[in-house]
């Protein structure tokens, strides 16, 4: 007899002082023999555990999910706090090494958040994918239904347009090209969050890819944000240089969720014109476009690409 935890969902990242958290974990029998009773446990940061026995038949194979709720107390430190899912004993066995049948997830408690203002969408592009203009055309739908998102490409390290400093996001997020994601999705446990279309970019109406786009911008819209910041730029044109003032305020919450807090700032250019992949649907070919008009093009830094350090 022996079972496998394979998933754990615990919802939204950001919760609040006396809200359920529901939650469901999936498992699979992964012994040869049939199992009729099983113990599910979870444990909130240090509290005691709480045990649940189950009695129902698994086949070997087979996979089930099991749901319970969390109730967080109204006294709950602000911050992160770690749930812990595990599998106390299959059948009379409950020697098992909690180590090898537990998942661990976070989450992070607040009391003090911000309007959401923005949703930064960042493009991990590329000029010899011609699934790219499918995707800039839904992108420019959805900034019609949301002037709230803000949007950057990053373009292809090894391509024309590229900027060396980006190359390490590459690294991170893009798993093919086009990928993307939104207010560059990470948390612990769950770092490093991108999607990609590229499945259904050319065989689905734009329409349709823009209403799933802005149902995901929108979504992050609502989402608690911990911190304010307002850019303020002037130009010079008899020096050409353009000042930037960034002003913000960082409530408490966000040094205890993220740590230490940086600060980056881009530059982009729209009117680009460059090389790029296209798909000829009358003809089924991938030629090359050399005047296409590439826009929200990242061009420089003027941070350290990761950010500067800030002082809150």
């Amino acid at each position: 007899h022996d079972m496998k935890l394979t998933y754990l969902d615990t919802g939204f990242k950001h919760k609040v002082p006396g809200e359920n958290i529901d939650v469901m974990t999936a498992f699979v029998n992964v012994g040869r023999d049939t199992i009729f009773h099983y113990q599910m446990g979870w444990q909130l940061d240090d509290q005691e555990p709480v045990y649940t026995s189950i009695t129902d038949t698994l086949l070997s194979g087979q996979k089930d999910y099991w749901t319970f709720t969390v109730p967080l107390s109204d006294d709950i430190a602000t911050g992160l706090h770690t749930l812990r899912v595990f599998i106390n004993a299959v059948e009379d066995n409950d020697q098992l090494s909690i180590v090898n049948y537990q998942l661990v997830s976070q989450f992070a408690v607040y009391r003090s958040s911000v309007g959401r203002s923005q949703v930064y969408v960042e493009v991990y592009t590329d000029q010899t994918s011609p699934y790219v203009p499918y995707l800039n055309n839904a992108m420019v739908d959805v900034k019609k239904e949301c002037q709230e998102m803000c949007l950057v490409n990053v373009h292809r390290p090894g391509t024309p347009l590229s900027v060396n400093e980006a190359e390490y996001l590459h690294d991170l997020y893009a798993y093919t090209w086009p990928t993307f994601t939104i207010n560059r999705s990470y948390f612990p446990g769950e770092a490093y969050i991108s999607y990609d279309m590229n499945d259904y970019l050319p065989a689905v109406p734009k329409e349709f890819i823009a209403g799933i786009l802005s149902s995901m911008v929108f979504q992050d819209l609502l989402s608690p944000a911990f911190a304010t910041l307002d850019l303020q730029g002037q130009y010079d044109s008899e020096k050409r240089q353009l000042t930037v003032t960034a002003t913000g305020k960082a409530l408490e919450e966000a040094e205890l969720f993220y740590g230490p807090l940086a600060l980056t700032l881009m530059l982009t250019e729209d009117g680009v014109k460059g090389r790029q992949a296209v798909y000829n649907e009358t003809t089924g070919r991938t030629t090359y476009n050399q005047n296409y008009v590439h826009n929200q093009v990242l061009r420089a830094y003027m941070t350290a690409p990761t950010g500067d350090p800030i002082d809150v």
